[in-house]
């Protein structure tokens, strides 16, 4: 860590100032990842919201002061936006290998019971804005093609069959799916968003010379 280097002030507005363009550059592209992570938590209404967008800027900021202390020291021979580029693979990867268990944690955290009743993927709520629900609304006709024990291709079988899980919108191993079977590159282009964002902002503290 090169304490000489980092810039406190820098680094929380660059990340706030990167999330919020992430944020931006996601909804253009058909993801609200604030209310996704708000109703995966288990809340309703502006609560979704609310708690979304704490969830979101706080990993947001984590990720800039992380990069500030750690990492951009190490990358400084590079130009900013390119070093910010190269760091958002660290949260890429993050985000590719832990969604599942980071998810299983929210479940853990915020109770089962939001989990049951308020996540608009779960095929065991009973919100009937909920597109899985089988017996919400009109999900309570048996042929409806949300109905979890649906085939295989089944736009809403949990496991996605022939569609592909990232296809599966309502798939809840990969609730960023963005279709096309191509989440994985949505994924990387968000966090690259990020951390050309980052890089851009941030500015570290001039080392003076012995």
């Amino acid at each position: 860590m090169n304490f000489k280097r980092f810039n406190l002030q820098s680094a929380l507005i660059a990340g706030v100032l990167a999330t919020v363009i992430m944020t931006v550059f996601m909804a253009l592209t058909g993801t609200n990842i604030v209310k996704m992570l708000g109703m995966t938590a288990g809340f309703s209404g502006m609560g979704v919201y609310f708690v979304g967008g704490m969830m979101h800027f706080g990993i947001g900021v984590f990720y800039a002061l992380l990069y500030a202390l750690v990492f951009e020291p190490l990358l400084k021979k590079l130009p900013n936006f390119l070093a910010g580029a190269v760091y958002s693979l660290l949260p890429f990867v993050i985000a590719l290998t832990m969604m599942g268990t980071v998810m299983t944690m929210m479940h853990t955290i915020f109770g089962s019971q939001h989990k049951d009743m308020m996540n608009a993927c779960n095929p065991c709520g009973q919100m009937e804005e909920n597109p899985c629900n089988p017996c919400g609304g009109k999900e309570d006709n048996p042929c409806n093609p949300c109905n979890p024990c649906g085939g295989e291709m089944n736009p809403c079988n949990p496991r996605g069959g022939q569609t592909g899980e990232e296809m599966n919108p309502c798939n809840p191993c990969n609730p960023c799916g963005a279709g096309q079977g191509s989440a994985w590159l949505w994924s990387l282009l968000n966090h690259l968003v990020y951390g050309l964002s980052l890089g851009f902002f941030y500015r570290a503290r001039k080392e003076q010379a012995a």
